[in-house]
C-alpha cells in the first residue's frame, strides 16, 4: 500500500513539474532579457522531471507492480516520455550555452525547440490524466460476518423468555443482568445466522468506546485503519453504514454516562458515531433509562429489565453452585445480593434507605463470602460513599481505614493473574496495575504507586499513542504521585504535555482539559510561581462560570484558588472581592 501511494505522490509531483515547466516557458515567450537564467531553471526542472520519471518507472517494474491500477497503461507512458525527456534535455544544454542576455526573441526560439517542449508536457500530461494510482486494498475480509463479542456464553445462564423473546422481535423486524441476557442474544444470534456479524462495543467511557471500535477497525481489516491521520470513530462508522457487507448486530453495553455520548462541548459527540442502516441493529445496555431513549429514539423500543424472580434466582444459584445448599440461607442472600433496587434510591438522592440496604448487603456478603471477597470490598465503598454523602464523616472514615491492606492483597491476584492470563500490555492488565497503583497512592507508598504508574504510562504510550485518552489519564496519575513527593518540575513537565494534548483533541471547555489546567496551576502555585498560577486560575475561572454558572461549586473552588493566589502576592483587595463573592453563593 505504502508503494503505491509513494508512486501516486509522484505521479502528482510529476504534473507540478509539468506545470512549472509550462508556466517558465510561458514566461520566455513574454520576455526575453533573463533568457540564459530562465533556460538553466528550465533545465533544472526538466532534470527533476527526468528523475522522477525514472523512479516512477523503476517502481513500476517492481514485484509490487501487479497491485497496482492502470500499472502498465501508465508504464508505457513513462518509458515513452523518458526518451523525449533525455532529448530534451541535450537540446536546452546546448542552448543555454548558445544563448546570451539581452537576446532577441527569434534568436531564443532558434536554439530552443518550444513546439516539442509543449508536445511533451501535453503528452505526460494526458496520459497521467484519469489515472488511479494507488494499491488494491483487499477488502474481502472486511466484509464477511465476524462476530466480535469478549464473552463466552454463560452454561450456567437461566432462560428469561419474555426479555429474550422480545430482543428476538426486536432484532428480526424492521426496528450485571442486561449484559447477561445481551450476551447470550449475542451468542444465539451467532449460532442461528452465521452469516451476520456481531459486535460487542464497551460504552461505559469514551476511552473504552473508542478502544472497541479500534478493535472492531483491526477485527475487520478496515483499509485506512493504521493511517495516523485516519479518525477511527468515523472510519468504523462509515464501514457499517455500507450495503456490501454482511449483516450485523453491535451490542453497545453498559451506557449509562449521558456526557459519554452527547456531550454539548464536543464537535462530534460519541453517539454520531453510531452506525444508522437498515442492514444493522443495535442493542443498548443501560441504567438510564434517559440515556436510552436518547439513543433510541423511542420509548416502544425499551424495555426495562427487573431483578428475576425468587424461582429463577434459586435456579441461578444452583446452577453456580453445583452442590447442595441450604435454601433458606440461600434465599436469605438471594434476596439482599438481586432484589436491592440501590441505583433507584442513590439517584433520587434518600441516601438513608440506601444506607439501610448497603449496610444488609454488606452484612450479607461478609457473612456469606468473606470479608476479603471482592464484592464485600464493592459494597463497602459503596456504604463509604453513602456516609460521606450523608455528612457522615467518621464513620466513612472509619469504615475505610485498615482496608488498604486487604484490597491491596487482592489487587495483587487481580495484577498477577491478568499478566498472567492475558499478557503485560492487555487493558484489562494496565487496569488492575493501575488500581493496585491507586491503593498504594491512598497508603502514602509513593514509591511503589510511582513504578507501576510509569510501567502503565510507558506500556501506554506505546500501544494506544500518546494522544489517548486513557495514556493522558496516567500521566496526569503519575504527574500527581510526582506532586506529593514534591517533585514539582517532574509534575509540571508531565501537567504540560497533558493540558496542551487535551486543549487541542477536547477543546478548552471539556472538564477533562479544566482539570488539567487547574492540576497544572496547583503546581506553579506550589513553586511560587503566582503569575503562571493566576493566569491558568483565571482562564479555568472564566470557562467555569460561562459553562457552569456562577453559583455551581466548581466556580466557587476556582474563585477560592484564585483568591489565594492574590492573597501570595499580596494583593488584598481582589482577593477579598472574590472571597465575599465566594461566602455569599455558598
Amino acid at each position: 500500500m505504502a508503494e503505491g501511494l509513494g508512486i501516486a505522490a509522484s505521479v502528482i509531483a510529476v504534473v507540478d513539474l509539468s506545470a512549472k515547466i509550462g508556466s517558465l516557458y510561458s514566461q520566455y515567450i513574454k520576455a526575453v532579457k533573463n533568457a540564459k537564467d530562465d533556460v538553466a531553471r528550465l533545465l533544472q526542472e526538466v532534470t527533476n522531471l527526468n528523475i522522477m520519471t525514472a523512479d516512477i518507472n523503476k517502481s513500476l517494474n517492481g514485484p509490487d507492480s501487479t497491485r497496482l491500477r492502470s500499472s502498465h497503461r501508465l508504464g508505457t507512458a513513462v518509458k515513452d516520455s523518458l526518451a523525449k525527456l533525455r532529448t530534451l534535455k541535450q537540446e536546452l544544454e546546448k542552448a543555454k550555452d548558445k544563448l546570451r542576455p539581452g537576446g532577441r526573441r527569434s534568436k531564443i526560439t532558434k536554439y530552443l525547440n518550444f513546439h516539442a517542449l509543449r508536445t511533451l508536457l501535453l503528452s505526460i500530461n494526458e496520459r497521467i490524466d484519469g489515472l488511479a494510482i494507488q494499491a488494491k486494498e483487499d477488502v474481502s475480509t472486511a466484509r464477511q460476518p465476524h462476530f466480535v463479542v469478549p464473552f463466552p456464553r454463560d452454561p450456567d445462564f437461566v432462560e428469561r423468555p419474555a426479555i429474550q423473546s422480545w430482543i428476538q422481535e426486536q432484532y428480526s423486524s424492521p426496528a450485571s443482568r442486561m449484559a447477561l441476557v445481551a450476551i447470550d442474544f449475542s451468542h444465539e444470534v451467532h449460532s442461528k445466522w452465521p452469516d451476520r456479524s456481531v459486535f460487542w462495543v464497551h460504552g461505559g467511557t469514551r476511552a473504552s468506546f473508542e478502544e472497541s471500535y479500534r478493535s472492531l477497525a483491526d477485527s475487520l481489516a478496515i483499509p485506512h485503519r493504521h493511517d495516523p491521520m485516519t479518525d477511527v470513530l468515523a472510519l468504523v462508522h462509515d464501514w457499517l453504514q455500507r450495503q456490501d457487507i454482511a449483516p450485523w448486530l453491535m451490542v453497545l453495553d453498559n451506557a449509562n454516562n449521558l456526557d459519554t455520548f452527547f456531550n454539548t462541548t464536543e464537535q462530534s459527540p460519541m453517539a454520531s458515531y453510531l452506525p444508522k442502516t437498515g442492514n444493522g441493529k443495535i442493542l443498548v445496555t443501560s441504567r438510564k433509562l434517559i440515556i436510552a431513549e436518547k439513543l433510541t429514539g423511542s420509548q416502544k423500543f425499551i424495555l426495562q429489565i427487573s431483578t428475576i424472580d425468587n424461582v429463577k434466582a434459586l435456579k441461578l444459584f444452583q446452577h453456580k453452585l453445583k452442590s447442595s445448599f441450604n435454601k433458606s440461607r440461600a434465599e436469605e442472600l438471594i434476596y439482599i445480593l438481586n432484589f436491592v433496587p440501590l441505583t433507584y434510591m442513590l439517584m433520587k438522592g434518600d441516601y438513608a434507605k440506601a444506607d439501610i440496604l448497603i449496610t444488609k448487603a454488606f452484612n450479607a456478603r461478609e457473612r456469606f463470602l468473606g470479608a476479603e471477597h471482592p464484592s464485600t470490598l464493592t459494597c463497602m465503598n459503596n456504604l463509604a460513599s453513602t456516609f460521606w454523602n450523608q455528612g457522615r464523616w467518621k464513620e466513612a472514615e472509619s469504615l475505610d481505614q485498615g482496608r488498604w491492606k486487604e484490597a491491596e492483597s487482592l489487587e495483587v491476584k487481580v495484577m498477577e493473574t491478568t499478566q498472567r492470563v492475558l499478557g503485560e500490555e492487555h487493558p484489562s492488565t494496565l487496569t488492575s496495575i493501575a488500581n493496585l497503583a491507586s491503593t498504594f497512592w491512598n497508603q502514602g507508598q509513593w514509591k511503589e504507586a510511582e513504578s507501576l504508574e510509569v510501567k502503565v504510562m510507558e506500556t501506554r504510550q506505546r500501544v494506544l499513542g500518546e494522544e489517548h485518552p486513557s495514556t493522558l489519564t496516567s500521566m496526569a496519575n503519575l504527574a500527581s504521585i510526582y506532586m506529593n513527593q514534591g517533585r514539582w518540575k517532574e509534575a509540571e513537565s508531565l501537567e504540560v504535555k497533558v493540558m496542551e494534548t487535551r486543549q487541542r483533541v477536547l477543546g478548552e471547555e471539556h472538564p477533562s482539559t479544566l482539570m488539567s489546567m487547574n492540576n497544572l496551576a496547583s503546581t506553579f502555585w506550589n513553586q511560587g510561581q503566582w503569575k503562571e498560577a493566576e493566569s491558568l486560575y483565571v482562564k479555568v475561572m472564566e470557562i467555569i462560570q460561562r459553562v457552569l454558572g456562577e453559583e455551581h461549586p466548581s466556580t466557587l473552588m476556582s474563585m477560592a484558588n484564585l483568591a489565594s493566589t492574590y492573597i501570595n502576592q499580596g494583593r488584598w483587595k481582589e482577593a477579598e472581592l472574590l472571597q465575599v463573592k465566594v461566602m455569599e453563593k455558598t
